[in-house]
């Protein structure tokens, strides 16, 4: 198999980036046509409503990944005359979970709408009965958010990435279609978490029946059982460590966020949000090449094809550079123009330019490592990503005890940095101990291409950025040239590396051998 012309690998990379280009523009979207509308204020809480979607994410347990490679596992092997009731009955148990989690999230959050206005939001006392009425309609609109994240998660493992990227870009879209037209109308947040709850429901039945269709298509019915949490308990020895690290991994994301919420007024938090929301584009690119890596490093390593397996995952490797570099190239090079457009309105502040580049730099570097975990994930060895994760996890929440509110936002982007800076030194640091990063000459070499990729792709955006910045008056042209000319750097470094990836290890076509990575 020629790495280059592995086009499925290709199609699946593609459809991703471009369901992710939609989701990231629409989020870009939310801010530029919802604050002219609704303030900064009424702005606040969508982004806390969003913030606090990913952290309670933390609630999952592991469930949508470990349903991810269970069946991307079951649909890389040839399955013929065998029996399907064990995958059919943990989706059946992982399924029922995921509706009770997310409703008693919900109910939850629902019950706690007074507290949070009041002493979590910066929000003055005539106001909190309002903030508590939008907390409310907050919870109805998570709950049927929710269960999305299962079903795009089991759609990836049954191999379904084409699907599952129009289902997300479809549903963005309509997300913010809809918010915006009741906001415009009614010019309330509330309304506008009505709408959203309406949309999210909608959403979720056609994704549900998406679901079900895919497993009844290859041949899976649905256990009709009840759901039995000891069903999902048989795979604990995989299932335990990545609940563990997907709890503490959405807490690390989160946090930074959550503390905002609890130290800025609702304009600052607003704008600080809007830093998150830009830098949050370099994390969608990302999760695209990781959504359609992960399925197919678990099938090589299931069968034991260790050529395919090295091959995935290098061919992975420089595609999140491929993606990413260009955008954070954008980002770093025009922070005021961009936070602007994207925010609707004058920026004042020149400390949101200093920390949107912080806070996105912190993403690239978070960037880095998200692929060593797939990978790790799929051979189910995370004992050493889970020590990493909680050391990491209680360094966040020592330092958030300790953080001053004087520190400001800049101090918020410069703590979210220090935590992406180390999770990515010590994830390469695991990482080095798997073969694909072995201390051999093949794996030197394809570490340094890796990190050569990224300084082509910034120094030909930095050399353009010098040549437009005194001739070019239009920003959108200009960024899109700087960018464009960073992904061409990137792309055709790509096509060198994987042919000196090819040069450097040659091998047999299709050659399996015991002995995989680890």
């Amino acid at each position: 198999m020629n790495i280059v012309e592995d086009h499925r690998a290709l199609l699946g990379v593609s459809a991703h980036v471009a369901a992710n280009v939609v989701v990231a523009a629409s989020t870009l979207l939310t801010p530029a046509l919802l604050v002219p509308i609704l303030g900064l204020d009424g702005f606040a809480f969508i982004a806390f409503y969003l913030h606090l979607a990913v952290f309670l994410l933390l609630f999952d347990f592991g469930l949508s990944g470990l349903l991810m490679r269970q069946l991307a596992e079951f649909c890389g092997h040839d399955h013929k005359g065998t029996s399907i009731h064990a995958v059919a009955n943990l989706g059946r148990n992982v399924e029922g979970l995921y509706w009770a989690i997310g409703l008693l999230l919900g109910i939850t959050l629902f019950a706690a709408a007074g507290p949070i206005a009041q002493h979590w939001l910066k929000i003055s006392p005539p106001s909190v009965d309002r903030a508590a009425h939008i907390v409310r309609f907050m919870a109805i609109a998570f709950i049927f958010h929710w269960p999305l994240f299962l079903y795009q998660n089991a759609l990836i493992g049954l191999g379904r990435q084409i699907e599952v990227s129009i289902l997300s870009g479809t549903a963005a879209i309509a997300r913010l279609a809809a918010g915006y037209v009741v906001a415009s109308w009614s010019v309330d947040v509330g309304a506008y978490f009505g709408a959203l709850a309406f949309c999210n429901l909608v959403i979720i039945v056609i994704v549900y029946i998406a679901y079900h269709r895919t497993l009844v298509h290859i041949g899976i019915l649905l256990s009709k059982s009840a759901v039995s949490v000891w069903e999902v308990v048989r795979y604990r020895g995989y299932a335990l460590p990545l609940a563990l690290i997907m709890m503490l991994g959405y807490l690390l994301v989160s946090v930074d966020r959550l503390l905002a919420a609890k130290i800025l007024p609702l304009n600052q938090y607003a704008e600080y949000s809007i830093v998150c929301t830009i830098s949050q584009g370099i994390s969608l690119a990302t999760s695209a090449v990781v959504g359609a890596s992960l399925p197919r490093l678990v099938q090589a390593f299931s069968r034991l094809d260790r050529r395919a397996y090295q091959e995935s995952f290098f061919v992975g490797q420089l595609a999140v550079c491929v993606v990413c570099v260009p955008i954070y190239v954008a980002v770093a090079f025009y922070p005021g123009p961009l936070l602007e457009l994207v925010a609707g309105h004058k920026i004042e502040s020149k400390n949101l330019y200093y920390a949107l580049v912080i806070h996105s730099s912190g993403t690239l570097a978070h960037t880095l490592m998200v692929l060593s975990f797939a990978a790790h994930q799929s051979q189910q060895q995370l004992l050493r990503w889970l020590v990493m994760t909680s050391v990491l996890a209680l360094c966040a929440l020592g330092f958030a005890i300790l953080f001053r509110p004087d520190w400001g936002i800049v101090g918020l982007a410069y703590f979210w940095l220090s935590i992406c800076v180390m999770q990515m030194f010590i994830g390469v640091a695991i990482s080095s101990r798997l073969r694909y990063h072995g201390l051999s000459p093949v794996g030197v070499g394809r570490l340094l291409t890796y990190f050569v990729q990224i300084a082509a792709g910034i120094g030909s955006g930095y050399l353009t950025f010098v040549a437009l910045k005194e001739y070019s008056s239009n920003f959108l042209i200009t960024v899109s040239v700087t960018a464009g000319a960073s992904f061409l750097a990137v792309s055709s470094f790509m096509l060198v590396a994987t042919k000196m990836f090819e040069f450097l290890y040659p091998g047999p076509v299709g050659d399996k051998e015991k002995g995989m990575p680890g």
